[in-house]
């Protein structure tokens, strides 16, 4: 297990230190009808980080936390390292939480999560932080709830 992949009352938790990057808007290849991924580089390298990390890989329902660390701006703190009144914890600024969720659960498909769309439950937060970084917090929704689950369960399932 590597220092950064930790595991927290039943959640795997992944710390990449990679500034947090918005999904970008799909263009138009200029030459031929093919639909461009600006992000596709980007999503790359963070996939790697990820996986350089070796965490587990899940196959069921999945519940997430992600926290966008964004790194803090020079005007947070006074010459001497004081905070200003200007110092605040929520990024309330672009990048918005939405292309930052869509980048990273796109890119940590198949490497935390078989597909997105395994995802069942999911909060966020976007913070000020002094190095920056993209905490991911997950586990399978079957173990955490269990004790919730009918026992006839399998009775009820779409056919």
């Amino acid at each position: 297990m590597n220092d950064l992949t930790l595991h927290e009352n039943g959640w795997n938790v992944v710390h990449v230190p990679y500034p947090p990057k918005s999904q970008g808007r799909p263009r138009l290849a200029k030459h031929g009808r093919r639909l461009y991924d600006p992000s596709a580089k980007d999503k790359k390298v963070f996939s790697m980080l990820v996986k350089a990390l070796k965490p587990n890989l899940l196959r069921q329902g999945v519940e997430v936390y992600i926290r966008f660390q964004m790194p803090r701006p020079k005007y947070h703190h006074t010459k001497t390292g004081k905070k200003t009144k200007a110092w605040r914890y929520y990024h309330t600024k672009t990048p918005d939480i939405d292309n930052l969720l869509k980048f990273t659960l796109d890119a940590c498909k198949g490497i935390l999560w078989e597909d997105d769309r395994q995802i069942c439950s999911m909060a966020s937060e976007k913070i000020y932080n002094d190095s920056g970084g993209i905490q991911i917090r997950y586990r399978s929704i079957a173990d955490h709830y269990k004790d919730y689950v009918p026992k006839n369960y399998n009775k009820y399932k779409d056919k």
